[in-house]
């Protein structure tokens, strides 16, 4: 039995009222079910992807940039006191700008990460041991034996 369907089970027995309303609704709006279902399943996904985007180094610089033009910003306005000037404020203008960039690249950035690089140890290892096996063999068959 699969845990999608224990979990039915159990919402049946623990709340059937609940389960009743939650089957109506699903039948009414079997589009909308599908939708829900087809989420639910891409979730681990999802929660996968943002776990890597989020331990990304160059996702975080961008985050850490973006968060310190907003809070600029934020502090820009406060310290104006006056809400109206700050629609003509350059300077926060400038810091709002700085903020999405730093986002939409941090975006970017999250949606193609960067590829991870390839160890090539075991090619180097393999490559040198030839250039010696093909040294060694050509010194074996220059060398000539010492007669007495």
């Amino acid at each position: 039995m699969s845990t999608r369907t224990k979990l039915g089970i159990w919402l049946v027995r623990r709340n059937p009222r609940t389960a009743a309303k939650l089957g109506w609704k699903a039948a009414r709006h079997p589009r909308r079910t599908a939708d829900l279902v087809r989420l639910g399943q891409a979730a681990p996904d999802i929660a996968r992807r943002a776990r890597t985007a989020a331990s990304d180094p160059q996702v975080q610089a961008h985050l850490r940039a973006s968060g310190d033009a907003l809070t600029a910003a934020r502090d820009r306005v406060r310290g104006s006191g006056d809400i109206a000037s700050a629609v003509t404020d350059e300077k926060l203008w400038s810091e709002l700008r700085r903020a999405a960039a730093a986002m939409a690249a941090g975006y970017a950035v999250a949606q193609a990460p960067a590829p991870k690089r390839r160890r090539r140890l075991g090619r180097l290892v393999l490559s040198v041991g030839v250039i010696g096996a093909g040294a060694y063999a050509g010194y074996r068959a220059t060398r000539t034996p010492d007669r007495d």
